[in-house]
């Protein structure tokens, strides 16, 4: 299992373009296959806005550790950083090479919106299972469920606040765990 933990990381390291969140989505699909559920997932994103540090970093930590134990984490957490230990110095040394580059930045301008689409594609995903509770859009169809309406309330909520309000997202976190907890194990 760890080889293939290895693997799966190191992809993600060297292929992750667009940052942590737009990596999520390759996460999420190497999770899946390592045996993750959509849950575990969701939990993974909420750990993530009250962890500090690197999105990916945290990621191949957590599944890691899901996957295979301190082992597992320990060699999720170094296969996803060898890539930047590679790249990060080839970067620096070609930087004055590339800067001005026109099929450089024609690459990099394209590799803008795949990131977006793939973050979205992440929160789309996460929305099936944790509020319709399937783990596929074809599963959805095939066997509707109704949605969680208040977890569906909780992701209205918390979106309004944080697009219209401008709440902060690791506040926000807190209080939906702190009444998600109160709702669901205390009440």
């Amino acid at each position: 299992m760890l080889i293939q933990i290895l693997l799966a990381f190191l992809k993600i390291g060297f292929l992750g373009f667009g940052g942590g969140y737009a990596m999520l989505s390759m996460v999420l699909d190497e999770s899946l296959k390592l045996g993750l559920t959509l849950h575990q997932f969701a939990d993974l994103n909420a750990l993530d806005m009250l962890i500090p540090g690197p999105i990916a970093i945290n990621a191949a930590t957590y599944v890691g550790y899901l996957v295979d134990g301190f082992a597992g984490a320990t060699v999720a957490t170094a296969a996803v950083c060898v890539p930047s230990f590679v790249l990060v110095p080839l970067f620096i040394k070609f930087k004055r090479t590339f800067a001005h580059n026109p099929k450089v930045n024609q690459f990099l301008d394209m590799v803008k919106p795949a990131a977006v689409g793939l973050v979205a594609s992440a929160g789309f995903t996460l929305l099936l299972g944790v509020v319709f509770g399937a783990d596929t859009l074809s599963q959805l169809i095939a066997n509707p469920h109704a949605p969680d309406i208040f977890t569906l309330m909780v992701v209205a909520v918390c979106s309004y606040l944080h697009i219209k309000k401008n709440v902060n997202p690791i506040l926000l976190t807190v209080v939906s765990g702190v009444v998600g907890f109160a709702l669901y194990y205390v009440i």
